[in-house]
């Protein structure tokens, strides 16, 4: 794929409303077309492609070699962005919910490799 190519490609899915990039990811059967979806949610710092992403990850075991490879470097590019924080986590738990209907407080699980991340990166 060459840079002009890749551009295009980039252009292309960024007039794509996130809900619709997600849909089309999910739904996808061709691995290169999925591929594709997946690191175009990369470019993408909501919530919710968050989840998605991390989801993803968690069950890597049923996706292709190819696309194993991009969700973990897409998951890695947003979380790596400079509004991606512990705030944002802490904002957005709607999105991050608890599956279990207790009446406890929700509890917040952190993948420990990410909260280490956000420390060193805060470090002044």
């Amino acid at each position: 794929m060459t840079i002009e190519s890749s551009h295009q490609m980039q252009s292309k899915y960024s007039l794509i409303k996130t809900s619709d990039l997600i849909a089309k990811s999910q739904q996808e059967c061709d691995v290169d077309e999925r591929a594709n979806w997946i690191r175009a949610l990369g470019e993408r710092t909501e919530p919710k492609v968050i989840k998605l992403l991390w989801d993803l990850r968690n069950n890597m075991e049923n996706e292709e070699p190819f696309v194993q490879y991009e969700i973990k470097l897409s998951l890695r590019k947003v979380t790596n962005h400079s509004s991606v924080g512990i705030d944002m986590f802490l904002e957005n738990l709607s999105v991050f919910p608890n599956n279990k209907k207790t009446s406890q407080a929700p509890k917040i699980l952190i993948d420990s490799n990410i909260l280490e991340e956000f420390l060193l990166r805060n470090k002044t």
